[in-house]
């Protein structure tokens, strides 16, 4: 049995298989996650998004962001301080949000791996 790795309650129950992987839901939290066995190994993960185009001033891409900047913008109050989590290479959302007024720490376990962010409470996570 696997723990959800968001809020590590006990036994997340099968969910959806998309493409032959399976996902898992968290009956607490309901964080929807790929079945361990599918996911790539971390050297395969950092080369995948090094292929990514994450730069801040690249139009193009912000618009991209905006899908999830701009509905989280409309629920966040004034000053509200957050975390990227899995920020990448070239931290465009949290550039986003900060232009917005908000305070956004990083943390990436290829790209910003100090751990010192996570020890603390935040009121949104970016993911």
């Amino acid at each position: 049995m696997i723990a959800c790795p968001v809020c590590r309650a006990p036994g997340p129950a099968p969910f959806l298989r998309v493409n032959g992987a399976d996902y898992w839901r968290c009956g607490v939290c309901l964080a929807t996650v790929l079945d361990p066995a599918h996911r790539l190994s971390a050297a395969q993960e950092r080369a995948h998004y090094l292929t990514h185009e994450n730069d801040p001033a690249d139009p193009r891409y912000r618009a991209f962001l905006s899908k999830l900047a701009d509905p989280l913008l409309a629920r966040l109050k004034p000053g509200a301080e957050g975390l990227d989590y899995g920020c990448g290479p070239g931290p465009a959302l949290a550039a986003m949000l900060r232009e917005a007024g908000h305070a956004v720490a990083l943390y990436d376990p290829f790209f910003a791996p100090d751990r010192a962010p996570l020890a603390r409470a935040y009121d949104f996570v970016a993911c």
